[in-house]
């Protein structure tokens, strides 16, 4: 195995739009189980967090899915 230098990483395209919300802006996932928007309310509280934005996230069921909104901390 060869060990290489100054390769440098992939950057990953976020899924969900969390730069682009402004405070009560929201977006809505299709087809989410309760289980799955728990994870989605997860990574955008974290995403919050690890980048010092006061903001969070406030999630409800709406038809076939769920809607996530941006809220002041």
């Amino acid at each position: 195995m060869e060990v290489e230098k100054n390769i440098p990483v992939p950057v990953g395209k976020a899924i969900y739009p969390w730069s682009e919300l402004e405070v009560g802006d929201s977006f809505f996932v299709d087809n989410t189980t309760n289980q799955r928007s728990s994870s989605i309310c997860t990574s955008g509280r974290i995403y919050y967090k690890s980048h010092g934005i006061a903001k969070s996230i406030k999630c409800r069921k709406e038809g076939s899915g769920h809607r996530f909104w941006a809220i002041k901390k």
